[in-house]
């Protein structure tokens, strides 16, 4: 099963390669013709200007073979200079795209992790200083009391427990 697989890879790869190589000498010579019939070979551009076919350059001909628009890549519609501009704007923009999703995705989500995070620890640090006010409170409650009691022993208006649990602490002072 491999084997085929890699035949097969191979036989594509040859055929590639040899279409390449006989379409070298096929550009010249469809020079004068349309456009349609110069781009059918890949490795071929046509030069609206002076009805040239030649050889595909890397980038762009040369201005000394080709000084107006010129059409590659399989197709007559739009010229190669415009190409140059289209195909690197779209890929800046693919770029751009893809950082802001990789951004949104990920970035904010650590970026959330941490907010809540520290969040966690600022409520924990509020709900300590709430929980060490209560207490602050409360003995300061405690205190109060106590002096209040003081006060109620020393004027005679606190009564102690003898007469039980249920009974006032208090005695109504009596206006006569």
């Amino acid at each position: 099963m491999n084997s085929e697989i890699c035949l097969g890879v191979l036989f594509c790869i040859l055929s590639l390669v040899a279409e390449g190589s006989t379409s070298n000498g096929s550009c010249a010579s469809k020079s004068l013709q349309s456009c349609s019939e110069c781009v059918k070979d890949w490795d071929c551009y046509y030069c609206e200007k002076t009805k040239f076919c030649g050889k595909r350059p890397i980038i762009k001909p040369k201005t000394s073979e080709c000084d107006g628009d010129w059409y590659s890549y399989k197709q007559c519609t739009l010229s190669g200079n415009l190409l140059l501009i289209i195909i690197p704007t779209v890929l800046g923009v693919l770029l751009v795209i893809t950082i802001c999703i990789c951004y949104c995705c990920c970035c904010r989500k650590c970026s959330r992790r941490r907010t809540a995070r520290r969040f966690a620890k600022e409520d924990a640090r509020r709900e300590a200083e709430r929980e060490q006010r209560e207490m602050r409170h409360a003995e300061r409650v405690a205190e109060r009391k106590v002096k209040h009691d003081e006060i109620r022993k020393k004027y005679g208006l606190y009564k102690d427990d003898e007469e039980g649990e249920g009974n006032a602490k208090y005695q109504r002072f009596d206006v006569a």
